[in-house]
């Protein structure tokens, strides 16, 4: 009988915990204030979701209005300058976050990647830069970019 009664609160103590329950959060993302690629004009808009369970971090970012046929490469950054929205701030990059990916025909990229919550823990923003090649060399201080909260 006591077998029985462990069990109902067992299941509650697990349902509280974030083994079962992720966190997801979704975040728009905004073309920065200075682009400095000198490709043709575009108008890159999309969204990213991050989502933390068990020690990892999942993101996904898919992108439209991307130069067709370029090849980008995102990141989590840390804080740079303390008194600046995160995305201007000029936080070091946090390397091995890095998802590289080439647009389509359309100008729309996916980029994905899967990283300990423990690296991005300081994270405070989620930048995507042109690259210069498939190793995700940027090119570009960046072209679109969001603050987050890693948990």
């Amino acid at each position: 009988m006591k077998k029985i009664v462990l069990l109902p609160a067992l299941a509650m103590t697990l349902a509280s915990c974030s083994i079962l329950a992720p966190s997801s959060m979704d975040y728009t993302l905004a073309p920065q204030k200075k682009v400095t690629t000198t490709a043709p004009a575009f108008a890159p808009a999309g969204k990213a979701t991050v989502r933390e369970r068990v020690g990892t971090v999942r993101t996904s970012i898919e992108l439209s209005g991307m130069i067709p046929q370029a090849i980008y490469v995102a990141h989590f950054h840390k804080q740079g300058k303390a008194d600046t929205a995160p995305c201007e701030s000029g936080g070091a990059a946090i390397m091995e976050s890095k998802m590289v990916a080439q647009a389509d025909l359309q100008g729309k990229v996916r980029l994905e990647g899967l990283v300990a919550t423990s690296v991005v823990k300081d994270a405070t923003y989620l930048n995507v830069h042109t690259a210069r090649d498939f190793e995700g060399t940027p090119a570009d201080s960046g072209v679109i970019c969001t603050p987050v909260t890693v948990q």
